[in-house]
């Protein structure tokens, strides 16, 4: 079984069905593990904090993934924790 770590930022928002607590968070830490072998992305990062707009750095969501390209990822979230569907795109520092 292959599997990849990574780590990065992302900006987050959470948005309730009140859309009262809809802020985004910039630079929030963003880590995982990628297996190729079932497609599944486990990302930590990701999960909202009850009542906060920041994310749980500790807690873990699970994703399907497909790739586009060598660049490019789309994936959606399967654990039912909350509905996720996101864009991973490589970049490179400048």
């Amino acid at each position: 079984m292959a599997l990849d770590s990574f780590s990065g930022y992302t900006d987050y928002s959470v948005q309730n069905a009140a859309n009262t607590n809809s802020l985004v968070t910039s630079g929030a830490p963003l880590s995982g593990s990628e297996s190729s072998s079932t497609g599944q992305l486990t990302l930590y990062g990701l999960v909202a904090q009850s009542g906060q707009a920041a994310p749980n750095p500790q807690a873990a969501s699970s994703f399907g993934y497909w790739v586009i390209d060598n660049r490019r990822v789309i994936a959606i979230e399967l654990d039912g924790q909350q509905s996720g569907v996101m864009m991973l795109e490589g970049t490179q520092p400048n």
